[in-house]
């Protein structure tokens, strides 16, 4: 044990109000000469003298120690556990060891292991002596989070963010959710991922986190490839003994899938309401027409000319027809739902020329004189039949919405590994906003010329969307109308192939 010729670090005004001498066989007086960092305390908590050890190894001057509550310097866990020791003092329960922290200079929080030992002065006062027997090694307290490795095993996303709410952490699921490299993520802020629209949501959030609080919010980020991932957040503030902010750690949920499902029942019971409505309007009409007819054959056949029941029955016939129609794309349209077709190669010229055929009652009912200025189809992958639906509903649309009378030309156009089939029109065209409805469920424009019914570019905007190609419409108001669909090429045998 070595000693120091220097006068111990004490203050004694709080020793002198307790009416407590100062000299050699004073404990004060001999605590400089201890080899350990080692502080006075009084029964009620006050520090009343300190060595240079303990002033070193705090790096405090002793004025910041003396007349203090040791509690307002040193930190338990459980936070009252030190305050406890002295309310009141119960000299029985020492000697006692505890695990005391404080705040180092460089912001980290140290540990120490203390042994606290009341002693009875000569004049019977008690007083408690506080060695630090052993210091911890200081470790941010980020750090001693992240170094348990235990996060780095968790399925679920998590993230630390430091006290400048800025990346410390993230484990492997966090990296994936955003499809980063969790490297180019360390150092960034959280806020970076967030979209736009949602980030003054999230700021309030964050700042709450440094008062201490927690909190669970929803919001959206952005994925690597561009995509929106839906998320819940599960944010905890770090405070450490003195109340002061470390970070925050955050458990995230990603609830795309979820939230995509919710968009797609939606969805669903949207075109549901839709459906019925579409499935009542387009039906009742026609139906209207076969009970009127049927109501004046049958009151009125002994007085029709033979030619006029003739006329009746075919129209009878025709809107039977339509109904047919209307029935075959409803099941069309739920077939696609759930079939799963695979890809071929489709013979354009053959299924052009089929949904002509199909389409030479509705020509010749509007006059309408179609052109075909390709000589050499560009063959695609797709499924035939879906293919020639497709092509009936944009011609058929280009016949009822075309010009008087319709002038029509269909083709196509190669456009790398894509193929683009278009149909033109020569009708009034199109607003955006109009063109913005066309492929809604169910959606009917132009209702006042329209004779078909509204599910006909629904057809072709599913049949596209399980085919993997696109839908695409041009058009200006008085400039006519052209409707395409792309579909993949079918690739060309080079030379050596053949």
């Amino acid at each position: 044990m070595r000693t120091r010729t220097k006068q111990p670090a004490i203050i004694n005004h709080h020793a002198e109000s307790q009416k407590r001498v100062f000299d050699e066989h004073n404990p004060f007086y001999l605590i400089e000469a201890i080899d350990v960092p080692v502080m006075a305390i009084a029964t009620d908590g006050t520090i009343l003298a300190a060595n240079q050890l303990t002033l070193e190894t705090l790096n405090q001057p002793l004025e910041h120690l003396v007349e203090h509550a040791v509690w307002q310097i040193f930190r338990s866990d459980p936070p009252h556990a030190l305050q406890n020791v002295f309310s009141p003092l119960d000299i029985t329960a020492f000697p006692m060891q505890m695990q005391l922290s404080w705040q180092c200079e460089d912001e980290t929080s140290c540990i120490g292991e203390t042994t606290l030992r009341a002693i009875i002065q000569p004049d019977g006062s008690q007083l408690v002596l506080c060695t630090i027997i052993q210091l911890i090694e200081s470790q941010n307290i980020l750090d001693n989070v992240i170094t348990y490795g235990v996060l780095d095993n968790i399925p679920q996303p998590v993230a630390l963010g430091d006290e400048n709410d800025l990346l410390r952490y993230g484990n492997q699921a966090f990296a994936d959710l955003l499809g980063r490299p969790i490297e180019d993520l360390i150092g960034t802020s959280f806020l970076n991922v967030i979209v736009e629209e949602e980030r003054e949501f999230v700021k309030p959030r964050i700042v709450e986190r440094h008062q201490g609080q927690g909190d669970i919010y929803e919001t959206t980020i952005y994925h690597a490839d561009g995509s929106r991932r839906y998320i819940i957040i599960a944010a905890s503030a770090i405070i450490d003994h003195a109340g002061r902010y470390h970070g925050a750690l955050s458990f995230i949920t990603d609830l795309t899938t979820q939230k995509q499902t919710e968009q797609d029942l939606r969805r669903t019971n949207s075109e549901l309401d839709a459906f019925s409505h579409t499935v009542a309007h387009d039906l009742k009409s026609p139906l209207s027409v076969l009970l009127g007819f049927a109501d004046l054959l049958e009151n009125e056949i002994t007085n029709l000319d033979i030619n006029d029941t003739v006329e009746y029955l075919r129209t009878m016939g025709q809107t039977t027809q339509k109904m047919i129609s209307i029935v075959d794309e409803l099941l069309l349209l739920s077939q696609m739902r759930k079939a799963d077709v695979t890809l071929l190669p489709v013979d354009m010229e053959f299924t052009v020329n089929e949904s002509l055929m199909g389409l030479a009652y509705l020509r010749s009912q509007h006059n309408a004189e179609i052109t075909v200025t390709t000589d050499e189809w560009p063959a695609a992958f797709g499924y035939p039949a879906w293919i020639e639906a497709v092509w009936s509903n944009y011609i058929s649309n280009a016949i009822k919405y075309g010009g008087e009378p319709p002038r029509i030309e269909i083709g196509a156009t190669e456009e790398g590994d894509w193929v683009r089939y278009w149909v033109r029109d020569n009708g009034d065209g199109l607003t955006h906003e109009q063109i913005s409805m066309l492929f809604k469920p169910f959606e009917r424009l132009h209702t006042e010329r329209a004779k078909g019914h509204g599910v006909g570019l629904t057809i072709v905007q599913r049949i596209m969307e399980k085919l993997g190609g696109r839908v695409h419409v041009a058009s200006e108001p008085g400039q006519g109308s052209e409707f395409s669909f792309l579909l993949k090429r079918v690739p060309q045998p080079n030379a050596n192939q053949r």
